[in-house]
């Protein structure tokens, strides 16, 4: 990976660790966060994003996740983050190590 998307991620993570507890307040259905690529239709973008697992969607469903924040660095100015949110019908916790790919799968086993 290259280090400028390596340093661009750290900053992702910790926007989400900074922000997770206020996040579970503020969007009811929101099983989890974290930092992967932006899905369109079921495919990779090119772009990372800060991935939101919810229960359901819906207007009806709790608070809209914005389409993107605004992540103010001292070293990098302002970086416009997208988000992605995928609902989470079936999920299985893995152990992996931050640097690992997690792939995102539409089955449901």
């Amino acid at each position: 990976m290259h280090s400028r998307t390596n340093r661009k991620l750290n900053i992702v993570r910790d926007f989400i660790q900074e922000n997770y507890k206020d996040w579970e307040g503020k969007y009811s259905n929101m099983l989890g966060a974290y930092p992967g690529m932006k899905h369109r239709k079921n495919k990779p973008s090119g772009r990372y994003a800060i991935v939101f697992l919810v229960s359901e969607k819906g207007p009806d469903k709790g608070k809209i996740v914005p389409r993107y924040f605004d992540i103010h660095t001292p070293q990098s100015g302002s970086i416009k983050i997208p988000t992605d949110v995928i609902v989470a019908k079936k999920y299985k916790l893995w152990n992996v190590s931050l640097c690992g790919r997690i792939e995102r799968s539409t089955s449901h086993e």
